[in-house]
């Protein structure tokens, strides 16, 4: 999804998601928040999901479940933060 809002930046909202049905907290991390896992995520039915919104750009990310930095299994392209393999999402 996108938006315009008047002279505000063209975002997109990017939802991210993974299957972690024995997971106890789920966080997003990434280079548009400084890598601070400072998002939280919602469980329903084992699925951990949460919605951002981003500026246009290439966009590094990472998700941490239960303390424990977990790349996107479904994300096409990876990249490297801190020697640890992440995710690349492109929003045009």
């Amino acid at each position: 999804r996108a938006e315009r809002d008047g002279d505000r930046a063209h975002r997109a909202f990017l939802e991210c998601s993974l299957r972690a049905p024995n997971a106890r907290k789920g966080r997003l991390g990434g280079g548009f928040n400084r890598w601070s896992f400072d998002l939280p995520m919602t469980r329903k039915d084992g699925v951990w999901r949460v919605v951002v919104p981003l500026p246009p750009g290439k966009h590094s990310y990472a998700f941490e479940v239960d303390g424990t930095w977990t790349p996107d299994p479904k994300a096409r392209e990876k990249d490297l933060f801190d020697g640890k393999e992440a995710s690349v999402q492109h929003v045009p």
